[in-house]
């Protein structure tokens, strides 16, 4: 199993493959997905992104992220058991 406080670092580098996004006034590097995506066998296209649970500490629903010029509203979200927190966005 991979140790993402270790081996994530270039995934979550926006020279590489993260995309910043803004979050309670902090620009945080996370990994943007807004394809067609299924959690708990419930398909939806609510954009979701991924990011280092730390940096998303004392995250609540209806909050809102910025990313690519674009609010939205956190819907749901959950660590995904390996460091990482997988956040379901929605329009505002």
């Amino acid at each position: 199993m991979l140790n993402f406080a270790k081996d994530d670092a270039v995934f979550f580098n926006a020279a590489h493959f993260a995309t910043p996004a803004v979050w309670q006034g902090n620009t945080i590097d996370v990994i943007f997905d807004k394809n067609y995506n299924e959690q708990f066998g419930i398909g939806n296209n609510n954009p979701i992104i991924r990011a280092p649970a730390a940096s998303f500490s004392g995250i609540a629903r209806d909050q809102t992220v910025l990313v690519n010029s674009t609010t939205y509203k956190v819907q749901s979200f959950e660590p995904d058991g390996r460091g990482l927190l997988l956040i379901q966005l929605g329009n505002t």
